[in-house]
């Protein structure tokens, strides 16, 4: 059910960062090590993991939302059916940048039954969700370089969502009666933390690969990308205002000069913000913080050059 907007800001605040499967890896691990103290407390990893998986799929719609096209549009289809009351709220954050679409639509994804959750996702990333969730592999280009193929994350979906789905159930138990007798075994508690890990991993690269495609795994890997992507860009800028920034060095005209300062202030912000102007060493990161910075002021750039250009006369 879609929550207001004071609710969804009040829990991003309160939100962590970590990864799903790297919580439940985490959580796990504590489970086995815990011996015979963590006995007493054996309902609370069943509970705590569904919260973990909970949020974990909010934050993959989440992301998809926020993208673009087409996920933004289907998240709007989503967002259509709320109540009109909630709807103009949740227009009036996002016009104010308090939250995203992303945002609203993540915190309106039923997550009670799985047939429920398979659902919604399926409408955020398409007709093909269930058979890409099920094909889903890690994709580093390394390894694609290599020809070598991934194992399957998810080992048998079917399987997976039944276990997710009593998992489910145990804990709607656990939370909201007070069963007589324990709902699950403990040797469940194996399963429901494997296959729990396995959808969380498998959503995380479907989301992956439907974003980006295959990723670098290694640092020198994604410096070169990153800076592949900011090469890009630039590319398209100069295209746009007819000229490399080396064109714009001795500036002949205001419209040059512009650019000339221009392209100063990419580059002085891009050095700052990858710690260039420090007196101590930068770490294997930058060149990566670094590109990353100078693609989002050239995108940015491009999209005042564009607008510029497509403005009707009159229009301000």
């Amino acid at each position: 059910m879609a929550k207001h907007p004071s609710e969804i800001a009040a829990v991003l605040k309160r939100q962590g960062g970590s990864s799903g499967p790297y919580e439940i890896g985490t959580l796990q691990h504590r489970w086995e090590t815990g011996g015979q103290a963590a006995k007493p407390f054996q309902d609370f990893f069943p509970i705590r993991l569904v919260t973990i998986f909970e949020t974990s799929i909010r934050d993959i719609a989440k992301q998809a939302v926020n993208h673009g096209p087409p996920y933004a549009q289907r998240g709007m289809e989503l967002v259509a059916r709320w109540p009109s009351k909630t709807i103009l709220d949740a227009l009036h954050a996002i016009n104010q940048k308090d939250l995203t679409l992303g945002d609203f639509v993540s915190h309106g994804l039923p997550t009670g039954r799985m047939d429920e959750v398979l659902s919604t996702l399926g409408i955020i990333f398409g007709k093909t969700f269930r058979e890409d969730l099920a094909n889903s592999r890690t994709r580093w280009i390394e390894d694609e370089e290599e020809g070598i193929e991934a194992p399957l994350l998810i080992t048998n979906l079917s399987e997976t969502i039944g276990c997710l789905d009593r998992l489910l159930q145990v804990r709607h138990i656990l939370v909201h009666e007070r069963p007589r007798e324990c709902p699950y075994q403990a040797d469940d508690l194996p399963t429901f933390f494997d296959h729990a890990g396995q959808f969380l991993g498998g959503l995380d690269w479907l989301l992956v690969n439907r974003l980006h495609g295959a990723v670098p795994r290694t640092q020198a890997g994604m410096n070169v990308a990153a800076g592949e992507r900011a090469a890009i860009a630039q590319a398209e800028l100069d295209e746009l205002r007819g000229g490399t920034r080396d064109r714009f060095q001795e500036p002949k005209s205001p419209v040059e000069e512009i650019e000339f300062h221009w392209d100063r202030f990419c580059e002085l912000s891009a050095d700052r913000q990858a710690g260039y102007f420090s007196s101590e060493l930068t770490g294997s990161m930058a060149p990566l913080i670094w590109s990353s910075k100078m693609e989002k002021l050239l995108q940015w750039r491009i999209g005042q050059i564009k607008a510029d250009r497509d403005r009707e006369e009159g229009d301000l």
